[in-house]
């Protein structure tokens, strides 16, 4: 389950007043990146982190999880983008 995709993004709107002058000082797990990950091609711009549910994204993001939880339990993997067909549709 892909944040922004499936279920609410909680960093769309995201802003440092937002996270920092409200007391709401979220983590954004999209943020974290490891080496392996680099090393194996991925970025921020062609991947995201693949979530077992959203509730586990929100442990994430309220840092009930550590780094290591993290990428064990959203995988990063690389975006797979649709392209529609000849007729307009998309698969």
């Amino acid at each position: 389950m892909r944040s922004g995709y499936d279920f609410p993004d909680l960093f769309s709107a995201d802003n440092y007043k937002l996270r920092h002058q409200t007391g709401h000082n979220m983590y954004d797990p999209e943020s974290l990146i490891t080496e392996r990950e680099v090393a194996e091609g991925l970025s921020f711009d062609n991947s995201h982190r693949e979530w077992y549910n959203e509730a586990t994204y929100h442990k994430a993001c309220s840092g009930e999880l550590t780094p290591e939880q993290i990428m064990y339990l959203g995988p990063r993997v690389e975006n797979v983008d649709v392209h529609s067909d000849s007729t307009g549709v998309y698969a």
